[in-house]
């Protein structure tokens, strides 16, 4: 993670600062010292360096802690997207680090990769483009825009197939949810708009257990119930 990461401007300024004044003020020691002259009054100017530093460096590493968590956090719901505990720490480290800006690729991607997770599309786009604008070729920001993609499209093309189903529409919509579920699915939304397709599809074991995930991790899921009775007077 770089130096400045997850400082705003000004407290890149007061940590810069901060540190040219103590090492101008440790030269002004040593040369008093050297020259027997007294010192007593560089003591606060010493305070005033050390206060300069002190704020920056402790949002470095409340940003860092944050970070660390969304990642902790995110790997936990991949391995059970319905662990509220670690969907509502995330939420909260998500929250933390809205405002802070990062030069880290891979941190914005991972930001971007959570906050697709809670369902903030608004941040999970902002930061996944900051990200590729860093870093146009980054792998695993350009693999995010594409699941990302393709998670937009979907209820779209699973409404196609519902009015109208053609061997190509069903051959992309069966291609998509294969796409969407080869990794763990974390948003609730997008689990229901997969369950919908799968529904189209004619899987509708499929579709009622990732119906019923996703009510489980947010009974207000938008277009889950809606979904749901899509899918149960056929089952």
């Amino acid at each position: 993670m770089p130096l400045f990461d997850g400082l705003n401007l000004f407290e890149v300024v007061m940590l810069v600062a901060g540190a040219l004044f103590f090492v101008t003020l440790a030269i002004v020691l040593v040369i008093c010292v050297f020259r027997g002259k007294p010192y007593g009054k560089l003591v606060p100017f010493f305070l005033i360096s050390i206060v300069l530093m002190a704020w920056p460096s402790i949002k470095s590493i409340e940003f860092s802690k944050d970070v660390l968590t969304i990642n902790t956090n995110v790997a936990a719901l991949e391995t059970n997207p319905e662990d509220t505990t670690a969907a509502n720490s995330l939420k909260v480290a998500l929250a933390n680090v809205s405002g802070r800006p990062s030069s880290d690729p891979a941190t914005l991607t991972l930001i971007a990769r959570a906050a697709n997770a809670i369902g903030d599309e608004n941040t999970a786009n902002d930061r996944l483009d900051q990200a590729l604008q860093k870093n146009p070729k980054f792998a695993e920001a350009e693999n995010l825009r594409t699941r990302m993609q393709i998670e937009a499209s979907l209820p779209a093309l699973t409404e196609k197939v519902e009015k109208n189903p053609s061997d190509a529409a069903n051959a992309q919509l069966k291609q998509s949810v294969a796409s969407l579920t080869s990794t763990p699915v974390l948003n609730p939304v997008t689990i229901a708009n997969i369950a919908r397709a799968q529904a189209a599809l004619g899987d509708r074991a499929a579709a009622t257990a990732n119906i019923n995930k996703a009510l489980r991790i947010n009974p207000n899921t938008p277009g889950a119930l809606e979904a749901k009775a899509k899918i149960q007077p056929q089952g």
